[in-house]
């Protein structure tokens, strides 16, 4: 999680690719999710007064090897639409956003794994298991 920190008074580090990408996922070989805290993306612009637009705050955000989950944005909507808008404009690579549903995807099958193999231990007939897979996907 990328809190609402900063390094070294520079930028903040939810919108931090550069760093994120040379410390987080290079030196330290991290492979995983890398969240920001919430509502962080719209913190861009109203708190950090980094980036003028939510827009700006998501390409920031979401650009390179940084960021892949934003959490709790206060405007999910308006975040799709950035998103969307940000790949059409080339302002933002689809590759990355490639990588990043990716990543999410690999977390949730992980953890998919985990549940079925917990419930699964729990529950007594076929339809039981079949009805607790369906509701956590």
């Amino acid at each position: 999680m990328t809190s609402y920190t900063s390094i070294n008074g520079r930028v903040p580090t939810t919108s931090d690719a550069r760093t994120l990408a040379i410390e987080l996922r290079g030196r330290s070989k991290f492979e995983g999710v890398v969240v920001t805290d919430y509502n962080e993306v719209g913190n861009l612009v109203t708190w950090h007064n980094v980036a003028a637009t939510l827009c700006d705050g998501v390409v920031a955000t979401l650009r390179g090897d940084g960021v892949d989950l934003l959490m709790v944005p206060f405007n999910p909507e308006g975040v799709i639409d950035c998103v969307v808008e940000a790949v059409e404009k080339g302002t933002l690579k689809e590759s990355d956003v490639d990588r990043k549903v990716e990543r999410i995807g690999r977390l949730k099958e992980a953890g998919l794994r985990v549940k079925e193999q917990d419930t699964t231990e729990r529950l007594e007939t076929e339809e039981q298991v079949d009805l607790a897979m369906e509701s956590i996907t």
